[in-house]
């Protein structure tokens, strides 16, 4: 499983940064950068090499040169010396005036282009320098030279260069789904956060349905298999220090057949998959899950599902749906749904296949929810997918797949083809963020 996983985050962030880099030579950067310049000559990583920061966040700095310290000694073998000609640099423009001097004489300037998270990376025979706007910026460019480091160790050296780097996307986000099959342990999700920092995502979100454990609600949570208030707290404080947000993430229409499956929960059910909006108790236990679980994230943003809702209608709320029709038994569901969330201090997330497939939906749900459009096959044209919502005056993100639902292995030639064309349809529809699933 965590073989798969690996091949699937390189597999989703070779495209991810969506840069428009040039060619790469012989250096191997995940994902490729938009500017490469190369120069003449290169940076030994043989012999002694201190490390020097100019950031006036002093933690930030302190978790900074744990990374570096902890990539010597895996990559290189040696520790970081106290002082040496070779040096590495680290500094963010306008917090130090040592950092700017040494900057400006190195043809470094503050660069506007590369917003709060790009950085710029210079590499020449005494001195590697990554200059940025910001912390964020400071640490993704320490990202890429972790990378610079561990693939030519063998070569035991960099190569002379100035890399200039920033997103084109804001949001570069990932689910994994945990609730369907092996449920990651702790340790790993931290590898996870680890990894995706390098790959640069900054949005991450656990598809969760039954894998949450609560105090009120502790039945439902399979003994051994879920996360607690607690370790999802602690999780989002990990993932913090890595530059992602951290989503909660809570099933709250279709596919709650985990926990229809209980006998304390089944009444609630419209059919064994999808929680009735006939029942007021529908909205109490959604309304408890919702109060354990949103103080846990740091996040501005919580996101809902509610996707593939095909039972609707069929059971204890075919009067409804016969009386006012899908559409606004559907939103009005949505609606207090939001009403929660928003109380709650959140903004909310959810996914659109069912507002695309009936676009009423769009004129019915409040604005200010995200919904996610989704697609995990090759298609001829992405915008079909976007536009509606763009047009309906809604902010979204694009939902790209890596779909293992009904195999071992994904069919990555597929998951190429989708991540590829519908980022590059996101980019230029000026979309605000794309979320990779793993399913």
């Amino acid at each position: 499983m965590k073989a798969i996983r690996n091949i699937i985050f390189a597999v989703l962030l070779t495209t991810l940064w969506l840069s428009t880099a040039v060619a790469q030579q012989n250096i191997n950067l995940v994902p490729n950068p938009q500017q490469v310049e190369y120069k003449q000559g290169a940076f030994s990583l043989s012999g002694d090499i201190s490390i020097e920061f100019h950031l006036s966040d002093t933690g930030e700095e302190a978790f900074l040169k744990e990374q570096l310290s902890k990539e010597f000694q895996q990559s290189l073998g040696k520790e970081i010396s106290a002082k040496a000609n070779r040096k590495i640099v680290v500094g963010v423009h306008g917090e130090s005036n040592k950092f700017d001097r040494l900057a400006k004489t190195n043809s470094v300037s503050r660069n506007d282009q590369i917003g709060d998270e790009g950085y710029q990376l210079l590499v020449s025979k005494d001195l590697v320098l990554i200059s940025a706007n910001t912390k964020k910026g400071a640490f993704y460019g320490v990202q890429t030279l972790k990378q610079l480091l561990r693939t030519k160790r063998a070569e035991e050296e960099i190569p002379a260069m100035k890399i200039t780097d920033w997103p084109d996307l804001e949001i570069r986000g990932m689910m994994d789904d945990i609730s369907r099959g092996p449920v990651p342990t702790k340790e790993y999700m931290h590898q996870q956060i680890e990894r995706m920092a390098e790959m640069k995502i900054n949005m991450l979100t656990y598809y969760t349905e039954n894998v949450v454990e609560t105090e009120s609600h502790p039945a439902f949570a399979p003994p051994g298999g879920a996360l607690d208030i607690q370790e999802w707290a602690e999780l989002a404080d990990y993932a913090k220090k890595y530059h992602i947000d951290l989503v909660g993430n809570f099933q709250s229409f279709g596919h709650f057949d985990q926990i229809l499956q209980h006998p304390e929960y089944a009444h609630l059910g419209e059919s064994g998959m999808l929680l009735s909006p006939a029942f007021e108790e529908s909205y109490e236990l959604l309304e408890d899950i919702y109060s354990e679980m949103i103080p846990a994230f740091h996040s501005d943003y919580f996101h809902i599902n509610s996707d593939e809702t095909f039972d609707l209608g069929t059971g204890a709320s075919k009067a409804m749906v016969d009386s006012l029709g899908m559409e606004v038994v559907y939103a009005n569901h949505i609606k207090r749904i939001h009403k929660i969330i928003t109380g709650m201090g959140k903004k909310m997330m959810m996914w659109g296949d069912i507002a695309l497939d009936h676009p009423k939906l769009l004129e019915l749900l409040p604005k200010d929810i995200i919904l996610i459009t989704w697609g995990y096959d090759i298609f001829d044209d992405y915008s079909h997918r976007i536009i509606p919502f763009k047009e309906a005056g809604f902010t979204q993100l694009v939902s790209t797949g890596i779909l293992n639902s009904y195999s071992t292995i994904p069919d990555f030639n597929v998951a190429r083809g989708n991540i590829g064309g519908f980022m590059e349809e996101s980019v230029k529809q000026g979309v605000w963020g794309m979320l990779n699933t793993v399913w």
